[in-house]
């Protein structure tokens, strides 16, 4: 006899992918089971200086995590060269609202790609959730649409 039947999922943030393994050792009920990524170390995640980049926030939508920069891949935050003085405003409060929702906290991070700027694009998470989402939802970005925001979204007035 083989044994009772295990199924254990993949969870990430956008989908669950199946795996069915045997086990001798489950003798009862198939028992799902959430196998989530290994969360990176919690840190101190300020804002960048001039120096050297190594754990930080650069803005809203872009940080480095252990000498790796990386672009949060489901926003568009406001840019801190903002195109008027409501989108720096905004971008500051991004930035500053990132790096609370990071600082010394278990970062996840599941790559998707690379940007055309090289840097590694990413769903980040901690264990209160996905930081993009949490940035919508504050209003301090939208969700990402394929091209920057044009300026008419922050600077009408």
């Amino acid at each position: 006899m083989l044994g009772a039947v295990a199924v254990s999922f993949i969870l990430s943030v956008s989908d669950l992918i199946p795996t069915i393994t045997t086990d001798p050792v489950v003798t009862n009920a198939t028992v799902p089971q959430l196998e989530l990524p290994v969360p990176a170390r919690p840190r101190a995640m300020p804002v960048c200086g001039s120096g050297r980049r190594f754990n930080c926030v650069v803005d809203g939508d872009t940080l480095w995590v252990d000498g790796e920069k990386i672009r949060v891949a489901n926003i568009d935050a406001p840019e801190v060269r903002g195109r008027c003085g409501r989108e720096s405003v905004l971008a500051a409060e991004a930035t500053r609202r990132l790096g609370h929702l990071l600082d010394r906290k278990p970062i996840s991070i599941r790559a998707l790609g690379s940007d055309r700027f090289g840097r590694t694009l990413a769903v980040v998470a901690t264990p209160d959730g996905d930081v993009g989402e949490a940035l919508v939802r504050q209003q301090l970005a939208v969700r990402w649409r394929g091209r920057r925001e044009p300026a008419s979204t922050l600077c009408a007035g």
